[in-house]
């Protein structure tokens, strides 16, 4: 929507993250850089576009998760102190034994709704402790940049879907996903939103794409679930 490039890497402090927004529309020029610290190691981190602020995830020291929002309308005026909003994700279940990484919601094309809140989405496999059935948890983020007090992140949304087997799809060393007529395994990770959850304004419906890694079988063969949520109206 800006026209600028977003880049990130670990930051200087053992627990942080350096975020660098393009001063132009040339990826090889100047950047402005920030860096913000976290309460753990902030593993594994993504990142969305959206129209009050650049949102993002990370895998916390390995054992939870956390979401973020960046003040996006200050970065891209290259403002020396933009403010970050870190957030917990109410009743979100993790496997203990995987990556943990939901998603935030990333803008394709330019027409939004800008009244709408932010989003946060995972998956929540019932084969995991405390997860009744296969579904997806949606967290609404409603964020105040001129009083960040007010700011909140909502209960979930909780969306059944067909039955899926997130697996645990990180392997034994020699991969998780088995082929044919090979003993040589894929690695792959499972308990993760590992591609951007892409939203766009079609004008007539919102359309919101979450891809995630499954086995498809009792064979552990590697598949990709896609669920596309739709709105016609503008919540």
């Amino acid at each position: 929507m800006a026209d600028r490039w977003v880049v990130s890497e670990f930051g200087a402090g053992s627990n942080s993250l350096s975020i660098g927004v393009s001063e132009t529309n040339d990826p090889t020029g100047a950047y402005n850089v920030w860096d913000y610290t976290f309460s753990g190691f902030p593993d594994y981190p993504h990142y969305g576009v959206w129209h009050d602020g650049y949102y993002g995830t990370v895998n916390l020291n390995g054992q939870t998760t956390q979401g973020f929002v960046m003040e996006r309308d200050v970065m891209l005026a290259g403002g020396a102190s933009p403010q970050i909003y870190i957030f917990n994700l109410p009743q979100i279940v993790v496997n203990p034994n995987q990556v943990k990484s939901p998603a935030a919601v990333n803008l394709l094309g330019t027409d939004i709704d800008t009244s709408l809140p932010g989003y946060i989405v995972y998956l929540q496999d019932d084969a995991w402790g405390g997860v009744n059935v296969d579904h997806l948890k949606v967290w609404e983020v409603d964020v105040d940049w001129v009083n960040s007090g007010n700011s909140n992140v909502s209960t979930p949304q909780e969306i059944v879907t067909d039955p899926f087997d997130a697996g645990e799809l990180f392997g034994n060393g020699n991969g998780a996903l088995r082929q044919p007529n090979t003993s040589q395994r894929l690695a792959g990770h499972g308990g993760i939103i590992s591609y951007g959850a892409n939203f766009r304004d079609f004008g007539t419906h919102n359309s919101w794409l979450i891809t995630f890694n499954t086995f498809i079988d009792a064979q552990e063969t590697g598949g990709i679930r896609w669920i596309e949520l739709r709105s016609d109206g503008v919540n």
